[in-house]
């Protein structure tokens, strides 16, 4: 890796091979042309590597279509929204591990007749 970057947000970082466009050097590097993006916790997210890369740049964050008002809106009802799609999550959870259980014992009473 020839460069290190995080992204704006800092959720994200890059480690990037980037090949010069002119000289000796540019031989070097040309195998090894790509990025790995990985998460603040080190997980490895996404590898790609391809010929001919010369940059990597996050894009840029746009502003916020909120004005404050409605920001601290959204702020005052976060958990709210977070308990509730908490508990959709959970109801769908169940329901495949319901449909996968079913679907494990139909196998087991295939398998004893």
């Amino acid at each position: 890796c020839n460069e290190i970057q995080w992204d704006p947000s800092g959720r994200m970082v890059a480690t990037i091979v980037t090949q010069p466009m002119f000289g000796s050097v540019a031989m070097r590097y040309q195998l090894e042309n790509g990025f790995n993006i990985w998460s603040f916790q080190g997980e490895p997210l996404r590898k790609e590597q391809m010929e001919h890369f010369y940059q990597f740049a996050w894009r840029p964050r746009p502003k916020s279509t909120l004005d404050a008002k409605e920001t601290q809106k959204v702020m005052r009802g976060l958990k709210n929204y977070m308990n509730r799609y908490a508990k959709e999550d959970e109801i769908r959870r169940k329901r495949l591990e319901a449909a996968a259980n079913k679907e494990k014992i139909e196998s087991l009473t295939a398998f004893r007749e």
